[in-house]
């Protein structure tokens, strides 16, 4: 790897920031779990799928419009800034407005109460949008990751102090507000941008109608990352939402935590490599490499362990979180592929790809989804497992024409990785099958409950056995994988 290729140079400081923050922020939130119920974890999602939605549409796309642009002026910058304080303040009203109508669906007053908490969270996130999006196209990753760690400390530490003094789903309300607001206030010192917006918004129609693509992306993928909670909150309710909704965000921890930064990064790099298609396609491709064999094993060991992880960490009242997590993880490595895809056209300029990928994709999500919720929670969990990879393989299909990827190079990239993982599930799985009395005694750790010592004994046995045959497989399967993440190592070590 050497210094001209930016994807790997950004990926550098926000993979610092971000790793060292999650490994804080995984743990809280895993604690956190313990304390709360499923019911708690069932309302914020319900009220969340809502107000996610608004917010995406309050951005407008000029976060986009600005890191993609040749130039910014202070006054292109008011106006940008105008459109997305009308933005911010619409989706605020909308949310106040709609808080008691989905409460009166869900037949759930505390719905309300919540939504216009998180109204507020939405209307002061304006603020942020610009700094932030000059952060972004500058390629400041440093500064960037480490206000997103100082948030995600102060999220965590907020919402676990909260959980701590009985404040139910009311922790994970205001501790997202108050990282919020200390989120802003940190982007607005490191790249302040102290003027008054200007609501001329004839002068900005080329980044409305590039944003409008943007948002209409957002939308579909709204409804991709959504339908499944909309659809079985209204046939499950909160409850067994709440199972879901967890168990999901188990085994989506890598996905969320990393996954914007990914956006962000994909974005901001390909903006300055469009002109160069030749450069791109190979940058693209080794980065969709190295993110296969690092994504791969983590999500197949977080299947392999999801049964100890709720008897040593969450305890029996999410048992029944124990499908989501298993299945789910296996479907999020794809789903996280398709994101520097996703951003490398939208930062080329083809929005119009993605859209139409996507259109497609909600029509799969939808159909399998309403299907697969026949039979609940399992079912929704296996169309997850279909659904994934398929939109990966339209996304390229549809995007050929601009990265000149085609599927068999996509493939070609990811398929050591990908048979290597599955050669050590499978090794594990027999593992446990054929010695399922073989333990082994760690004498220095103490543990009161011994069935919680075996379930430890077991993660302990199933990590080893993972990696060694991961590492071992490789080897034969996937050598240039391997050189691709060595490169990258060094380059993370020399720079």
């Amino acid at each position: 790897m050497t210094q001209s290729n930016p994807i790997f140079l950004a990926l550098k400081w926000s993979a610092i920031g971000k790793l060292t923050g999650q490994f804080i922020s995984w743990a809280i939130t895993l604690y956190v779990m313990r304390i709360l119920t499923p019911e708690d974890y069932g309302l914020l999602a319900i009220a969340s799928i809502f107000t996610s939605l608004l917010l995406m549409l309050g951005e407008a796309g000029m976060q986009a419009a600005i890191i993609r642009s040749e130039t910014v002026e202070t006054e292109h910058l008011r106006r940008l800034f105008g459109v997305v304080c009308a933005g911010h303040t619409l989706v605020t009203l909308l949310l106040i407005i709609a808080a008691p109508v989905v409460a009166f669906v869900y037949d759930d007053i505390r719905i309300m109460h919540i939504m216009i908490v998180l109204a507020i969270n939405a209307f002061i996130l304006m603020f942020q949008c610009v700094p932030l999006a000059l952060l972004l196209r500058e390629m400041n990753f440093k500064t960037q990751a480490g206000i997103a760690l100082v948030k995600v400390i102060v999220q965590g530490g907020s919402t676990l102090i909260l959980a701590l003094n009985d404040f139910g789903v009311w922790s994970l309300v205001f501790g997202e507000l108050i990282s919020t607001i200390v989120a802003i206030f940190c982007f607005n010192i490191a790249k302040p941008f102290l003027h008054m917006p200007k609501f001329e918004f004839s002068e900005v129609l080329p980044e409305l109608s590039f944003g409008g693509y943007i948002l209409l992306q957002r939308l579909l993928w709204w409804v991709n990352q959504s339908f499944d909670r909309l659809l079985l909150g209204l046939l499950l309710g909160p409850i067994q939402l709440g199972y879901y909704a967890v168990g999901n965000q188990i085994a989506s921890l890598p996905k969320d935590k990393l996954g914007q930064i990914l956006n962000q990064i994909t974005f901001s790099a390909v903006a300055k490599m469009r002109h160069d298609p030749k450069h791109l396609k190979h940058s693209l491709l080794k980065a969709l490499e190295i993110m296969g064999f690092l994504l791969f094993p983590v999500f197949a060991g977080l299947s392999l362990i999801s049964e100890n992880i709720i008897n040593i960490i969450l305890t029996d009242k999410w048992s029944n979180a124990l499908i989501p997590i298993a299945l789910l993880s296996l479907s999020m490595p794809f789903r996280m592929l398709s994101i520097p895809m996703s951003e490398a056209v939208n930062a080329i300029g083809s929005p119009k790809i993605i859209l139409k990928s996507q259109v497609i994709g909600v029509i799969n999500v939808v159909g399998t989804i309403s299907i697969g919720a026949i039979w609940g929670l399992l079912g929704v969990c296996l169309a997850w497992l279909c659904v994934a990879p398929l939109n990966i393989i339209i996304l390229l299909w549809l995007s050929k024409p601009h990265t000149n990827i085609k599927i068999r190079d996509f493939w070609r990239a990811i398929s050591g990785p990908f048979a290597t993982t599955v050669l050590m599930y499978l090794s594990v799985m027999l593992f446990k099958y054929l010695l399922p009395a073989l333990t082994i005694q760690f004498p220095f750790i103490y543990i009161g409950e011994t069935s919680k010592m075996i379930y430890i004994q077991d993660t302990i046995m199933v990590i080893l056995i993972g990696i060694t045959s991961y590492a071992l497989i490789s080897l034969i399967v996937a050598r240039r994988s391997i050189q691709h993440a060595k490169s990258l190592f060094l380059g993370f070590r020399n720079n």
